[in-house]
């Protein structure tokens, strides 16, 4: 499932990228830190030594209101956007929910322990994991996804602040090269919801929850991808349009809408 792993991938590039550009920012509390670093833990408690049969599900009421917090965008982040000061606990909370995505979609990996010498079976055997994951734990996972487009979004305006406050000699290969994995991530995430469109191995809606996220924050997302980047992702939704399921038709239009646009190629688009 090619698209799941680029979803997992972006989420872990743009945390490795909000990193390298919060190392001597002051952090100020995102209002839903507290209690969405809490629900986390012990989530990530749930899952310690468990197979891949053997997760946590959201399904299960004893460990729904942790699944409820830890997918409640509003209430983490609050009405007002994410400002540049306070970069550290967007680190912290969107660090959190990528560890948690990951930990789903490698559960089970300790039978591949055996394979540890023989990398070309490793790998393949290891796609297949995150496939069954991917659809064994759909409903898990996609929660995680959709807070990670936001997430995402969040990073934007202030990863933009940060980097023109920087003097030349502070722009360092480091975080000169997390603003361009920024930018890998981005385009990664929105390539991967495009093609989980026609995926019917996931809910309908599923797939929906994770391209009205897409949808929804799409002229941010877009907003740090260069032309060419753009243009392959146009493509990629024009294409799926002509036989996505009618349900999808509106955030995949509104995805290729935002894509489309024009816009001025600033900060880190322009790296």
């Amino acid at each position: 499932m090619k698209a799941l792993s680029k979803r997992i991938a972006a989420a872990s590039l743009m945390s490795f990228a909000l990193f390298s550009l919060v190392l001597s920012a002051q952090a100020e509390v995102v209002p839903g830190k507290a209690r969405y670093l809490s629900a986390a833990d012990k989530l990530l408690s749930l899952m310690q030594g468990k197979g891949q049969s053997e997760m946590p599900r959201q399904s299960d009421p004893t460990v729904a209101p942790l699944f409820a917090v830890l997918s409640d965008v509003k209430g983490t982040f609050g009405e007002e956007p994410v400002e540049a000061k306070d970069m550290g606990d967007l680190f912290d909370v969107c660090g959190k929910s990528n560890e948690i995505a990951t930990r789903y979609a490698m559960a089970g990996i300790e039978r591949l322990k055996p394979l540890a010498g023989d990398i070309p079976r490793m790998t393949i055997e290891l796609r297949k994991l995150q496939e069954e994951s991917a659809v064994l734990y759909q409903d898990e996972l996609v929660g995680f996804q959709a807070f990670a487009v936001t997430c995402a979004a969040q990073q934007v305006a202030p990863m933009n602040t940060r980097l023109t406050s920087l003097k030349p000699e502070e722009l360092t290969t480091v975080r000169r090269a997390g603003a361009m994995q920024m930018r890998t991530g981005v385009f990664q995430m929105i390539a991967g919801g495009l093609m989980s469109e026609a995926d019917t191995r996931l809910k309908l809606e599923n797939r929906l929850k994770m391209l009205t996220a897409l949808a929804d924050n799409i002229d941010s997302l877009a907003s740090v991808l260069p032309e060419n980047m753009r243009s392959i992702l146009a493509q990629s939704g024009l294409a799926g349009a002509k036989t996505v399921d009618p349900a999808l038709k509106s955030a995949n239009d509104k995805i290729v809408e935002g894509v489309v646009k024009h816009r001025e190629c600033v900060g880190i688009c322009a790296l």
